[in-house]
């Protein structure tokens, strides 16, 4: 099967990608904290529009706007591939870290994206997590940049 490519820039997207064999590496602060880092770290590098994230103990949703310069297949790409590296160094992580691909689902009204959003805030109670997982580095929301999209 082959990977797919993405090439809309006009919405953001909502994606989820998970740990390979859904472990719970992510409880561990430490390794939420590098993946944090890469996160802001690639998204400003694109200059794409990060509006926000939450870190699971296995997965990881996003809600980003690509730019003109980095479509979201490559986006994730070098998100899930600098995570690896960095999860590698610090933290004895074995080779195959990511399931191979992502989920993702284009946000393309504000209903859509005030509910993402919302989504994002709260995902930790969905899953039974405790309120460790509502405060950084699991969670991320940048109200200015949400500000600025919703105009």
């Amino acid at each position: 099967m082959t990977q797919r490519r993405i090439y809309q820039t006009e919405f953001p997207y909502f994606v989820t990608t998970a740990v390979r064999s859904r472990l719970p590496f992510f409880e561990d602060d430490h390794h939420a904290t590098l993946l944090q880092a890469v996160i802001l770290d690639r998204t400003a590098a694109l200059h794409c529009d990060l509006f926000g994230y939450a870190t699971l103990l296995d997965h990881v949703h996003l809600l980003i706007k690509p730019s003109e310069e980095a479509n979201i297949s490559k986006i994730m790409q070098q998100i899930k591939s600098s995570a690896a590296r960095n999860l590698r160094l610090h933290a004895n992580v074995l080779e195959k870290f990511w399931q191979p691909r992502f989920n993702f689902r284009i946000v393309n009204d504000e209903k859509r994206f005030r509910n993402t959003v919302a989504y994002l805030s709260n995902n930790h109670l969905k899953h039974g997590l405790n309120a460790k997982y509502a405060r950084s580095p699991y969670l991320y929301i940048d109200d200015e940049s949400i500000r600025r999209y919703l105009g």
